[in-house]
């Protein structure tokens, strides 16, 4: 139950940036992205919304994807990827039909009459099964077949239509929770991580501190001195509390810190600190300096003396 608000949730998410950045012709043309990362089935679905896994049911998307499969920078010469073919563990695998039972998650239709299977599916009535696109380069000719697997497999995946990671320009990657679909990690260009959470009624994109999530903000760098919290605000970083930057007493301020010494908040342990130790220099100096002029003067007086002695002798 809670995986359809959470599909709403997403989808009222990406509506908002679909309206700032949908071009002209995007209407003309449909958009396919491969991840670049690995999912299991229910991750990569939740992973294209509002758009969906492709099926490969006409030569046109066998032509799309297959130039997708080429041209992408995480090309591989037998690369496996997720698209929306699915049998439920509810339904039996069926050998005389064309998708063996199977049925595209995109429409609900078993139309297939441009792919073929690699590997025929195990007779199941019971199990959950999923299929997998593989990209096979055989005597130089590219072909594109079809291999069951189970759900859980890891895969990257293509996504139909506008995908989660090219809806916003300041939004990097979107990675749904292994462990709970109703939370994901928006990682930004700017290198900033903040975690999101699909909660409330109606169901909506949190920080993890209950706060809606401002995604005008959530992406930009803080100052230094400051940090991103769970409401995805820049706060004071306490420095005083994350260590001893100070020899004596730390203050914490608005973006930095100041060292004191002794409990005048307004003494500077720098500016005290600065003059103690010239302190500390002088003083050794003069009284060297002062036991030498001691030194030379017995010196003069004990010459003075024995001169004086030399004359005074017969």
């Amino acid at each position: 139950m809670d995986f359809w608000p959470c599909c709403w949730c997403r989808f009222l998410w990406m509506v908002v940036f679909l309206l700032k950045n949908v071009s002209a012709n995007s209407s003309s043309h449909t958009k396919y992205t491969l991840s670049q990362r690995e999912a299991r089935f229910d991750q990569a679905v939740s992973g294209c919304l509002p758009g969906t896994l492709p099926s490969v049911a006409t030569e046109h998307e066998y032509q799309e994807i297959s130039q997708l499969l080429s041209k992408s920078k995480l090309y591989q010469a037998n690369i496996t990827v997720w698209i929306g073919l699915r049998k439920p563990k509810s339904e039996c695998v069926v050998p005389s039909l064309p998708l063996r039972g199977f049925k595209w998650v995109e429409n609900g239709s078993q139309e297939a009459s441009v792919i073929n299977w690699l590997e025929e599916p195990a007779l199941t009535c019971t199990e959950d099964l999923c299929g997998a696109l593989k990209r096979q380069v055989v005597q130089s000719k590219v072909h594109l077949v079809l291999i069951p697997d189970s759900c859980k497999t890891p895969y990257r995946f293509i996504c139909k239509g506008r995908h989660v990671a090219a809806t916003h320009p300041s939004i990097r990657s979107l990675t749904p929770d292994s462990s709970n679909d109703s939370r994901v990690l928006v990682e930004c260009w700017s290198e900033v991580k903040i975690e999101l959470v699909c909660s409330g009624t109606p169901a909506v994109w949190r920080l993890l501190d209950g706060s809606l999530a401002d995604f005008s903000s959530i992406c930009l760098h803080c100052d230094t001195g400051f940090q991103k919290n769970d409401s995805g605000l820049c706060v004071d970083v306490d420095e005083c509390s994350t260590g001893k930057p100070c020899p004596h007493t730390c203050q914490n301020t608005e973006g930095s810190y100041r060292c004191v010494c002794g409990d005048d908040p307004d003494s500077s342990c720098e500016e005290t600190g600065g003059k103690s130790s010239m302190l500390h220099i002088l003083i050794p100096v003069v009284v060297v300096v002062v036991v030498l002029l001691v030194i030379l003067a017995i010196i003069v007086v004990v010459t003075c003396c024995l001169k004086r002695r030399k004359k005074t002798k017969p």
